[in-house]
């Protein structure tokens, strides 16, 4: 079999979608012949997949992207590519490929990693049955400035786009059963298309020796969906409590982030608070090697989140909000305890901080064997290629 995946933005470019997009290439490259167009200039590799760089791509935008990918769709080279594959495979935004796909008779496969079908941002808040999804997309872009709310307010519609073309698939893989619920009720006509398959967990193995300090890891960045004001409340808890402890906070803030983060830390200096950039994926995996827990107090009802199924598949405990994947992932685990409504995450983190560490890691190392036989790449892989035939 030979796949055609169309992807906008490739790992290391992106976040937890890419790189399980990546890891999910890896194993199906050994079941097909892969080409992967993208619009990332410099894509890690997997050995033996052909990768081609499309300019037009670049553009992340989704009305950008959206129109420049309907023109990649016209032109002579990628319906030549389209002749030379049996299918195609779109893990990301690159929707406008699919009539062009369908129109040639290839199997199209379509991979939500959120809601684009659903609102302009991709970004579902929790619950999803509260029914407020384009006010939401609203107050989401209205925070970052004047330019995106504006933005927003003229865009409204390119979800229903979306829609248009997704229905058009073969196939809709959905990452979680949380996922493809919401999926299925927003829109009907794709019910009987979408399947769930979980994300792989990550290949890397972890040797845990938990640090002396209770030390805990925050992924999400600069952002308020993924719900650093309740990893603020946590530091602060913390802190109150006079608890020698450490939160190291991975990926990007900004300036004004920055100086709250150093005004907390000062506040509080029972809390080391500690900023490392982006991490690769090496400094991460050391990074989790010595934590006792992953922060994950997210509003959104995100599908999968893959820093808690990483998190968890290195015995790294979640302490996280009962959201979107999240009890997917811990579900049957002593994990479960520590998945909780948002408002308890920092009671959990205390509770989880003033615990013996050598019962903290017994729990995590319990969890880590079910979530590794839950999230297993040969299920993944097994399940992916039954969504091809």
């Amino acid at each position: 079999m030979r796949i055609l995946v169309v992807a906008e933005r490739y790992w290391p470019e992106g976040g937890g979608g890419e790189l399980a997009t990546h890891l999910i290439i890896g194993l199906l490259r050994g079941e097909a012949e892969i080409t992967v167009v993208t619009g990332t200039p410099r894509p890690e590799r997997v050995k033996g997949v052909n990768y081609i760089y499309e300019p037009l791509l670049r553009r992340g935008e989704k009305a950008v992207l959206w129109a420049n990918a309907v023109r990649l769709a016209g032109t002579k080279r990628f319906r030549e590519l389209l002749r030379q594959h049996d299918a195609v495979y779109i893990p990301r935004y690159a929707f406008p490929v699919v009539p062009a796909a369908a129109k040639m008779g290839k199997k199209t496969v379509v991979h939500l990693h959120g809601y684009a079908l659903l609102s302009y941002t991709a970004v579902v808040l929790a619950p999803y049955e509260r029914r407020r999804v384009a006010l939401d997309d609203l107050r989401i872009e209205c925070r970052k400035g004047v330019v995106h709310c504006a933005t927003a307010a003229a865009l409204w519609w390119l979800p229903k786009l979306a829609r248009k073309w997704i229905r058009q698939a073969d196939e809709v893989i959905c990452v979680s059963k949380r996922q493809a619920q919401i999926i299925a009720d927003a829109a009907p006509e794709l019910r009987e298309k979408v399947r769930v398959v979980y994300n792989p967990r990550p290949p890397e193995e972890v040797e845990k020796r938990l640090s002396e300090v209770p030390t805990f890891i925050y992924a999400g960045g600069d952002s308020r969906i993924k719900g650093l004001p309740a990893v603020i409340r946590t530091i602060a808890l913390l802190g109150k409590r006079g608890l020698r402890t450490r939160v190291v906070l991975t990926n990007n803030y900004g300036e004004k982030t920055r100086r709250a983060l150093e005004a907390l830390a000062a506040r509080y200096p029972a809390v080391e608070v500690k900023l490392t950039g982006r991490a690769g994926r090496g400094e991460l995996a050391r990074l989790h090697a010595e934590a006792w827990a992953l922060l994950a107090p997210s509003i959104w009802e995100e599908p999968l989140p893959y820093a808690v199924l990483e998190a968890a598949a290195w015995a790294t405990m979640p302490v996280a909000s009962a959201v979107g994947g999240i009890p997917e992932i811990t579900a049957g685990t002593p994990a479960e305890k520590y998945t909780v409504d948002l408002r308890e995450v920092p009671q959990k983190a205390l509770e989880l901080a003033q615990s013996d560490p050598r019962e903290v890691l017994k729990d995590a190392e319990k969890t880590r064997e079910e979530v590794r036989r839950r999230f297993s790449p040969q299920e993944a892989v097994k399940r992916l290629l039954e969504a091809f035939v």
